[in-house]
């Protein structure tokens, strides 16, 4: 053989490597899921799938998000009534006159996160 590299050199795994990745992500997992079987960084695998000519799927590409499946609308309904909760005891608070740094360390929330709230409800009211 020479100088040249063995078949069973480093180059030979990462290839092996690089398939079974390649397998893994044409049967529809994501990267992080391949990464997960693989016990890899998800971004090794994304260097992997390139390496051997794989066109990457887009983030959302693939995915479809079942409306009126009833265990997501109680997802976001559940979701959508904590955000509410939140920014109508933020905005109680902020008419009782308090800071915006009082606000925020009473209900453990940063100063732009309760400054960010303030804005929108006030914008939505304004619409």
């Amino acid at each position: 053989m020479g100088a040249g590299r063995s078949k069973s050199g480093p180059l030979a795994s990462t290839k092996a490597k690089a398939k079974r990745c390649g397998d893994l992500y044409a049967s529809g997992l994501s990267l992080r899921q391949v990464a997960e079987q693989e016990d890899i960084s998800h971004e090794r695998v994304r260097q992997l799938l390139i390496l051997i000519g794989i066109k990457l799927r887009s983030a959302h590409q693939g995915r479809t998000v079942r409306f009126s499946d009833p265990s997501y609308i109680r997802r976001r309904t559940i979701v959508n009534a904590q955000v509410l909760d939140r920014e109508r005891r933020v905005m109680a608070l902020f008419e009782a006159g308090h800071l915006m740094s009082q606000i925020g360390k009473r209900l453990k929330m940063s100063k732009g996160a309760v400054s960010g709230l303030i804005y929108r409800a006030r914008k939505r009211v304004a619409a």
